[in-house]
């Protein structure tokens, strides 16, 4: 990671020892420019993201799309954004997509019962023999500007929860406490612009953005968000494309024949209307049709679209009765 010390060399962050170079991390000067709303940066750390395909915007209402209304959400509104669908929907690369282009680096946290308070904000710990405070993923977007997503955010638990209450109020109310160091950084007070030589490792970064991402309540395992919590984020549901719309992604994804990426689509599009009727649990994401046309070739000069299909989607299902239906679907389709 840029900015990461070798042992026993450290950096101040006004007055706290830390393992990180907070002038490699921190996030770029403001452009003046603006993609959809959301302001664009100075080039900046290496962790600024770089998608190998960009999202594919999905149209929402009032003549705007997925990506606009991000954008809209994380600049102009300077809201947490809370985005909710089926795996595969693309709701990571939708905010990596927007990252890349306004310049932002990007964290990202998966929660679970096994995250911690340590992952989280950090603590202070003994590296090297010497005392150091060793920042959490949070800490270091709010610290330094950049995007963070917490991955299945409504899985968070216990204390966790309280420092994203925290950090998830509305602009002005924000605060996140590095814990063991006696300080909490807040948002700067009204009209002060941000300095760095007097602001840096004080106050939340006014950069930083916050997105969490969930899967739908149907997935196993799968917890419902406190609604107090939940009230905080715009909170916008991501859909699978539609299938023409996600034959011409596979196609520029993978140089598949364009018939044959629609005959998969739609295949596809098949078993989802079954999962939304809840007679098939699986879910058929937009990555495991990558899977098929991976398996078998761009040309299919590996095994048929069919026959890559039966093995990819047929193994990714665990009941007996959804091999039966995905297998029958595939048989009718392809």
């Amino acid at each position: 990671m840029t900015g990461e010390t070798d042992a026993g060399e450290y950096h101040d962050l006004a007055g706290i020892r830390v393992t990180l170079d907070p002038t490699g991390n921190l996030v770029g000067p403001p452009t003046g420019e603006t993609y959809h709303g959301l302001p664009v940066r100075e080039p900046g750390p290496a962790q600024v993201p770089e998608v190998r395909t960009a999202y594919h915007p999905a149209s929402m209402t009032a003549g705007r799309d997925s990506e606009q209304i991000i954008a809209r959400a994380l600049g102009e509104m300077d809201k947490p954004v809370l985005l909710e669908g089926e795996a595969g929907t693309g709701k990571n690369t939708a905010v990596l997509t927007l990252a890349g282009r306004t310049n932002r680096p990007v964290t990202r946290m998966n929660f679970g019962a096994d995250t911690t308070i340590f992952d989280l904000v950090g603590e202070k710990d003994l590296v090297g023999g010497e005392t150091v405070y060793v920042l959490g993923e949070l800490a270091k977007a709010a610290l330094f500007g950049w995007v963070f997503v917490g991955d299945e955010i409504n899985m968070a638990e216990g204390d966790i929860t309280s420092h994203l209450h925290a950090i998830c109020e509305e602009v002005g109310r924000r605060r996140l406490t590095l814990r063991g160091t006696g300080r909490t950084l807040t948002d700067l007070p009204p009209g002060v612009e941000w300095d760095p030589e007097k602001h840096l490792g004080r106050y939340i970064h006014p950069a930083f953005r916050f997105v969490g991402t969930a899967n739908p309540l149907s997935y196993a395992g799968t917890s419902e968000m406190n609604d107090a919590f939940r009230s905080r984020f715009v909170v916008l549901p991501i859909e699978y494309l539609p299938p023409e719309e996600e034959a011409e992604l596979l196609v520029e994804e993978t140089g598949v024949d364009p018939e044959r990426a629609s005959d998969l689509t739609t295949m596809a599009e098949r078993l989802r209307e079954a999962h939304r009727r809840d007679e098939l649990e699986t879910p058929i994401s937009h990555r495991e049709l990558l899977k098929v046309v991976e398996l078998a070739g761009p040309e299919e000069q590996f095994m048929s679209i069919g026959e890559a299909a039966r093995l990819v989607l047929v193994g990714h299902a665990t009941l007996k009765l959804d091999k039966a239906t995905i297998r029958d679907t595939i048989t009718a389709e392809l």
